[in-house]
This record gives structure tokens, C-alpha cells and sequence, in this order.
């Protein structure tokens, strides 16, 4: 049985589950493993990544089964009870996920708020209204809606991340002395390069949503190809301009690095809506 969404849609829907607030941690991670070893592991997880996202269609198309979510697969290929445990492993998984985004999405608009009116201490607040807002949204069963949703939130996101970036090219133009010693390898690292960049690739386990979404469902390979190369060159070269932006002195996440100014209130409050628009994709798995 076929979807109706198209292959442009589920690209935009792929990516926008992939684009979170992983990659503004990442590049403190090539500040820990060096500018080469972060670069080179990326491209291994992302390898990894679009392996194990091949499998799960591969093993969908061997059952010959409607599958239409990682819960499904977890039924048909091993049982009724090893399919509670797949669930409770994707609602744990997913649940990190999402408390992450709203801790995240209330403390961006708690800083903006605080620094343009004085509003403090309202983290908690941001948090009950981003909840109301995703509730009903969460919801949703339509594919073609949530495609149009990531669209709008990939659009926030990248614009969010070019703000970024010339934050880090300019920190570079008035602080040349800061890539002055890279890091460029450091195997000891890689334990905790690993945590973050698998973090990086959270959305591996809603290809079964997607790909059941899809108007053309044997194109999902060629997606999958093309988002994932598109998604790693991306992370790759943002974490590496913003390691030579600012060196040694980059911070957990890139954004503490930034100066408090209006257009870096503007970047929080559209990094915010783009992940409001991330939140009910990462929850199909688990619906």
C-alpha cells in the first residue's frame, strides 16, 4: 500500500528529523578529537547510520508484511513479546529526545525574554506553552502536513545556522590567534566524539514512517543517499568553522559562544520554532 507523500516531501520530512540540537554540540567535539578525527567520524557514523536505515526497509520488503514504524518491524520479525521491548526501547529513546528539545526551546526563549524585558525565571512557562502548542500537532497522522511543517522549520534552522557561522568567520576576523593551534587528532576522544555524534543521527528509527508515507516508496534509497551526504557535509563543515571560529574557547554549545544582541535573540527564537517543528516527527516512532 502507497503513501501520498512525494519524494521532495519525505526528503524535507528526512532531514528535518535529523537537524536538532545535536549539531550545536558537535563542534566542541571536534575541539576534543581534533578538526581531522571529527571530520573522518562523521562520515563513519553517518555510513553507519545509512546502513542500518537500509536494513530496516530491506527487512520490511523480506517480511512482505504492512510495516509502517520500527514497533511494527519489531512484531513481525520477532513476536508479540519481544515487540513490548522494541517499544520500550523507542519510547525511551524518543522520550531523551523530546524532554531534550523542550528543556532546550525553554531555555532559549527564557534567555531572550530575560535579556529584552527583564521577564526572568520563566524556563518552566515556555515549557507548558510549548507543550500546548505540540500536544494536538503530535496528533496528527498526516505525512503530507508534517512535510509541509518541515519545510517551514528546515527553513528557520538554516538560517539559524548561516547566523551562526558568521558569528564564527567574524570571531576569526577579530581573533586570527585562535586557530593558530588546531587540534587535529586525538584518539583518547572518541568516547565522547561517539555520544555526541550519534545524537547527530537521531532520526534513524522514523525511515519505516517515511518510507510507508511515500507516494514512490521505492525511491527511498536514493533519498536516504542524497539527505544523508547532504546532512553530513553540513554537520561536517559547520562544526569545522566554528572549531577554527573560535578555537580553544569554544563552549558545550556553540551558541554560549555567541555575543547577546538582537540578532542573536532573533537566531534563539528561530532555532526554537524550527525544532517545535522537529518534535512531531521524532514522536511518530513512538505513536
Amino acid at each position: 500500500m502507497r503513501g501520498t507523500v512525494s519524494v521532495f516531501a519525505t526528503a524535507f520530512s528526512m532531514l528535518k528529523v535529523f537537524l536538532g540540537i545535536g549539531i550545536l554540540a558537535t563542534p566542541q567535539t571536534f575541539q576534543k578529537i581534533g578538526l581531522i578525527g571529527g571530520i573522518v567520524g562523521l562520515i563513519c557514523i553517518g555510513i553507519m547510520n545509512a546502513y542500518t536505515m537500509r536494513l530496516q526497509i530491506e527487512a520490511k520488503v523480506k517480511l512482505n508484511k504492512v510495516i509502517k514504524s520500527y514497533s511494527d518491524l519489531g512484531m513481525q520479525a520477532l513476536g508479540s513479546k519481544w515487540k513490548i521491548l522494541v517499544d520500550v526501547f523507542v519510547i525511551v529513546s524518543q522520550f531523551g529526545f523530546c524532554i531534550a528539545y523542550l528543556i532546550f526551546i525553554g531555555s532559549q526563549f527564557e534567555q531572550v525574554i530575560c535579556y529584552e524585558n527583564n521577564f526572568c525565571d520563566k524556563k518552566v512557562l515556555y515549557i507548558f506553552f510549548s507543550i500546548l502548542i505540540l500536544t494536538p500537532v503530535c496528533w496528527l497522522k498526516s505525512m503530507n502536513f508534517l512535510a509541509y511543517f518541515s519545510a517551514a522549520s528546515n527553513v528557520s534552522l538554516l538560517l539559524s545556522l548561516f547566523v551562526i557561522v558568521y558569528y564564527c568567520m567574524a570571531n576569526r576576523r577579530d581573533n586570527p590567534e585562535v586557530s593558530e593551534n588546531l587540534n587535529y587528532f586525538t584518539p583518547s576522544a572518541l568516547p565522547f566524539f561517539f555520544g555526541v555524534a550519534v545524537f547527530d543521527f537521531e532520526g534513524n528509527n522514523i525511515v519505516l514512517n517515511l518510507h510507508a508515507a511515500m507516494k514512490e516508496p521505492e525511491e527511498i534509497f536514493k533519498v536516504m543517499k542524497y539527505v544523508l551526504i547532504l546532512y553530513v557535509f553540513m554537520i561536517a563543515s559547520f562544526s569545522a568553522v566554528c572549531y577554527i571560529g573560535f578555537g580553544e574557547d569554544l563552549l558545550d554549545m556553540v551558541t554560549l559562544n555567541l555575543p547577546h544582541d538582537n540578532l542573536t535573540s532573533t537566531l534563539q527564537i528561530f532555532y526554537s520554532f524550527g525544532l517545535l517543528g522537529s518534535y512531531p516527527l521524532q514522536m511518530l516512532p513512538v505513536f
